[in-house]
């Protein structure tokens, strides 16, 4: 991220900061009584010393001033994101924005804004589900559904903490600049609640993880087994273009495999102009890129990027792509030239997760029209021409 010059403070804009310095001090009250809540949930049965519930809440007292309170920190970011930003942005946007490693700070708070409003209101929908299931206390989904909200919770009220001082800096550089005057000055608020957690993880944590994982035991107040989750989506991605591109593996000469990232086969020739995935390639990289400030560095992402991520990638992990039929059958020889090995050392799949077309013309309409309308548009379209296709044959 990087700093802008400043600039001239206009009076809309002047408005629009005094009602954003208040609601982000008021997120902060609503996430920490969230926090409470839930809290006392996790907590409620625990001989835990460091983690102590404070309202023991039945079944019924404990979904209602959930949701309410889930509504309220909902509706103040709402708010939030409409001062700083009133258009809203499309979820493909989101990602190419979220992901990226270097990002103003405008963008960095717009968009993430955004994508975690959007994770809230998934993970609420989640763990309300559980309303009408008799089962409560010992309810281990709903657990680790509000266990997942919890600790999400430190990472947005760290955000909007950022956010605050983002614009503390921008007003105290106005004061300097003799741009506004000092009794103008707004965001000098010093002591402000926040919450805040530990990113990274060293080695031990990882190995901890890898164990609970093993034994089905995982502690509550262990901040290392959701990071595991990051490495599993770069897995995921490293598999589902092996799927696609119909490698099962490549070996050596002595039979055994042949180490080769399969992140790489995204630079594979042809394939921007002849693969049509469910999502855009470009936007693949950026979040397999984002995977690596875990695997390589033991630094784990937001949380709301987690689940986003896990959320934009549905399409492309358990829907096909769409691939022209000439560039299907010529894969082996372009695999075996980008990798520099002989094609009887490719061993392919029986098949490969693609639809494939045949016509040029019909290809490129495809292509179009996931790219103007998105892939669920495409599908959609190909399953009512199915439909019609089958109450021709029944008329007949």
């Amino acid at each position: 991220m990087d700093n802008n010059k400043v600039k001239p403070l206009g009076k809309k804009e002047f408005e629009n900061d005094k009602k954003l310095e208040q609601k982000l001090i008021d997120v902060q009250e609503q996430l920490g009584c969230l926090r409470g809540i839930l809290s006392d949930y996790i907590y409620m049965d625990s001989p835990s010393r460091s983690y102590v519930c404070l309202v023991k809440r039945s079944k019924k007292s404990f979904f209602g001033v959930l949701e309410k309170q889930i509504n309220e920190v909902e509706q103040t970011i709402e708010e939030i994101s409409k001062l700083i930003c009133p258009k809203i942005y499309s979820d493909s946007h989101l990602a190419s924005k979220v992901f990226e490693v270097k990002i103003l700070y405008v963008d960095y708070f717009k968009c993430n804004t955004q994508v975690l409003i959007g994770s809230i209101k998934r993970q609420k929908e989640k763990i309300l589900k559980n309303r009408n299931i008799s089962l409560y206390k010992r309810n281990e989904l709903l657990m680790g559904e509000c266990i997942y909200l919890y600790e999400m919770t430190f990472d947005v009220s760290q955000f909007f903490d950022e956010m605050y001082c983002w614009k503390m800096a921008r007003y105290e550089e106005l004061v300097r600049e003799n741009m506004i005057e000092q009794r103008q000055l707004l965001f000098s608020c010093q002591i402000r609640q926040k919450a805040s957690k530990r990113k990274a993880l060293c080695a031990r944590d990882i190995l901890g993880a890898s164990q609970q994982i093993v034994s089905r035991y995982i502690y509550k107040d262990d901040i290392s087994i959701v990071p595991v989750a990051i490495f599993q989506l770069r897995q995921a991605i490293e598999i589902r273009l092996l799927e696609i591109l119909k490698i099962g593996r490549i070996q050596k000469e002595d039979g055994t495999p042949e180490k080769i990232t399969a992140n790489s086969f995204l630079e594979l020739p042809g394939i921007d102009n002849n693969i049509v995935f469910p999502i855009e390639i470009s936007n693949l990289k950026k979040i397999y890129t984002w995977t690596n400030m875990f695997v390589h560095l033991g630094v784990c992402g937001e949380y709301w990027l987690l689940e986003f991520a896990q959320n934009y990638l549905l399409d492309f992990i358990l829907c096909n792509s769409v691939i022209l039929k000439s560039y299907y059958d010529a894969l082996p020889e372009k695999i075996s030239g980008f990798t520099g090995f002989d094609i009887d050392r490719i061993i392919l799949r029986r098949r490969a997760c693609v639809d494939i077309i045949e016509d040029k013309k019909e290809f490129e309409r495809v292509k179009e029209m996931i790219k103007n309308k998105g892939y669920t548009e495409y599908k959609k379209s190909e399953q009512d021409k199915i439909m019609k296709y089958m109450e021709m044959n029944n008329c007949m």
